[in-house]
């Protein structure tokens, strides 16, 4: 029996990733309790993604990614700090 993996992109990927993982992260920290403290005693820290695999979610080697995932979790930090996560999960996608 031999195994295959699919992988099934969307067409607009590049597009949307980036809302994608803020619904992501948005719909975990702000439904598990837990989580939400752990990413709220971060206080006001830049947040990084410490990977030497991913120059886009990540660090990268040397710090040279993009750190986008860090970004989006400092994102969600203030939008979970400020109350309005209804009305940044309705402004995702709308680009």
């Amino acid at each position: 029996l031999e195994f295959r993996r699919v992988l099934f992109r969307s067409p607009d990927w590049e597009t949307i990733k980036d809302d994608v993982m803020r619904l992501a992260v948005l719909t975990k920290f702000s439904k598990n309790e837990y989580c939400k403290e752990k990413l709220l005693s971060t206080g006001d820290q830049y947040l990084i993604e410490d990977t030497s695999e991913d120059y886009y979610w990540g660090c990268g080697t040397m710090g040279s990614g993009r750190n986008k995932l860090g970004l989006i979790l400092m994102e969600v930090r203030l939008v979970i700090k400020l109350g309005c996560e209804d009305s940044y999960m309705d402004s995702l996608f709308k680009s």
